[in-house]
């Protein structure tokens, strides 16, 4: 309990001065490995998803362009990790932009990736089709009486009529 409470009390690190230690990062990553390693791409990333927590979106949208762009040339378009940081990207978007991206990353082979994009894609556009896609995919990774397929049912519940919604609640 003491260790907990020293943590909470103790100074948590600027955000400025952790923005500056993910720049350097990738600085320091483009320098030395050049702008089509992944070593960089995963610079870019996490520079880029330090700045949609702190909620700088148009430099996130820069940093995870970058590591979207760096993955597509060294892993290629379809690749696991391509998709992730598409799935990422997208996320820091405005819808119409977003939407191509969700898809792309829709199609990943990683479930957590693909139930996210079809989650998004489903309330961008409130159409059930997806919804039922993250439902399959969901149930396919964790199981049908799991809590994330609960989660997929009730959105799913929301743009059905209600005499099919009731049951999935």
């Amino acid at each position: 309990m003491l260790a907990v409470l020293l943590i909470a009390l103790s100074p948590q690190p600027d955000a400025a001065v952790l923005r500056r230690i993910f720049e350097d990062a990738l600085a320091r990553r483009e320098r030395d490995y050049g702008m089509e390693d992944a070593r960089t791409a995963q610079a870019a990333r996490d520079l880029g998803m330090f700045l949609s927590r702190e909620r700088e979106t148009p430099t996130a949208q820069i940093a995870l362009a970058e590591a979207l762009r760096i993955d597509e040339k060294v892993f290629g378009p379809a690749a696991g990790q391509t998709l992730s940081d598409a799935a990422e990207l997208a996320a820091v978007l405005p819808a119409r932009e977003a939407t191509p991206l969700w898809q792309r990353a829709a199609e990943a082979g990683d479930p957590a990736v693909a139930v996210r994009a079809l989650m998004a894609l489903g309330r961008a556009s409130n159409d059930a089709t997806y919804y039922r896609r993250a439902v399959v995919r969901q149930e396919a990774a964790t199981g049908p009486a799991s809590e994330p397929v609960a989660v997929c049912l009730n959105a799913l519940a929301q743009v059905v009529d209600p005499r099919e919604g009731i049951p999935l609640l």
